[in-house]
């Protein structure tokens, strides 16, 4: 991971007539870089049951993978824990999203969640000692309380979401970010299926870069699946 500065997380088509009949389909991700998007490095795949995703939607308990190579069955790279939770809103006081994330050996690698708000979701990051290292939320304005719609400029559809320091916040302090790129009209509207770029801070390690591969994926659950009767 450490060679690679930036990343393609790309979620294919799967099961898009399975999510037209309202049973969420497993998420599937393959990854490459930005440079080279059409060549995959990783791949990842969900490891949950239809009944589950079927009753619980985007609040299911998961486990998912990050493997090497662009196909399944590569050897593991990062394994990621998804307990049941519900989606991110104002003032919710309990069953917050979170998610652990191991190495290949099962050794702790970070955790993060999105903890009680009260205008705009924060994805805190925390590394395999405990310690807060990222925040990833949109960009802001009005003091915090509103999203900054123009932070990627106007009319090109992305929905960026930005890494921070926790102690630096101002919009202009932010030292990587998530970004959401459109699909087309017809991905956008009939299925979950989308693409993010991820650009990790500059210096960061390759457990940083596992970290924050881990927050790309959480990013996808927590904001961007849809519930079976959107």
């Amino acid at each position: 991971l450490a060679i690679y500065p930036t990343f393609m997380v790309k979620q294919p088509r799967r099961g898009c007539f399975q999510e037209l009949c309202g049973c969420e389909a497993k998420t599937e991700f393959k990854i490459a870089t930005v440079d080279q998007p059409h060549n995959d490095i990783m791949y990842s795949l969900e490891e949950s049951d239809c009944v589950t995703r079927l009753l619980c939607g985007p609040c299911r308990p998961f486990k998912q993978s990050i493997t090497y190579g662009g196909l399944q069955g590569g050897p593991a790279a990062i394994h990621m824990d998804v307990p049941f939770g519900c989606p991110p809103g104002p003032c919710q006081c309990c069953l917050h999203r979170s998610m652990s994330v191991t190495d290949a050996q099962g050794a702790p690698v970070g955790h993060m969640d999105i903890p009680f708000h009260w205008c705009i979701p924060v994805v805190k990051v925390h590394n395999d000692r405990g310690e807060h290292q990222y925040n990833i939320h949109q960009p802001t304005c009005w003091g915090g309380m509103c999203v900054d719609c123009f932070a990627e400029g106007c009319c090109n559809c992305k929905i960026p979401l930005y890494i921070y320091h926790p102690n630096r916040d101002e919009p202009e302090a932010h030292i990587g970010k998530v970004v959401k790129l459109w699909r087309g009209l017809g991905t956008e509207m009939f299925t979950d299926a989308d693409t993010f770029q991820l650009q990790p801070p500059e210096g960061a390690t390759a457990d940083d870069k596992a970290i924050l591969l881990a927050a790309t994926i959480f990013v996808n659950v927590a904001f961007f699946e849809k519930s079976n009767n959107q």
